[in-house]
């Protein structure tokens, strides 16, 4: 399946993975894999039902992590500001988005975008 980019983000974000959520369990974790590409930061989306977004555990190809804070509700059709991934540019592993579900019923669907970096195109 090909990377679909999101034009209303701008030039060089990329879907990187969804999750359906829910009240179950307080986080999912997204394979992203090498072959996706280097990026410079990260973006989640709230496709149709609010969330409140603890935190992303970010782990990289090389098994370092980091641990990016939000501590906001994202609601439905809405995203985080885009976060920087610390350092030049980074492979991904996975991607753990740590929620809380707003008490609206149901599941939800998250997306996480990066944003690509175009330092190997050069």
């Amino acid at each position: 399946m090909a990377a679909r980019a999101d034009s209303s983000l701008g030039e060089g974000w990329t879907l990187l993975g969804e999750s359906r959520v829910n009240l179950i369990k307080n986080f999912s974790i997204i394979p992203v894999t090498l072959a996706k590409g280097l990026f410079t930061g990260l973006v989640v989306e709230a496709v149709d039902k609010p969330i409140f977004i603890e935190s992303i555990e970010v782990t990289f190809s090389n098994g370092e992590a980091s641990e990016l804070r939000v501590r906001s509700i994202i609601a439905a059709g809405s995203r985080t500001r885009k976060m920087l991934l610390p350092g030049l540019v980074r492979g991904i592993r996975t991607v753990k988005i740590i929620y809380k579900r707003v008490p609206t019923g149901g599941t939800a669907t998250v997306r996480i975008y990066g944003r690509r970096s175009d330092v190997w195109s050069r």
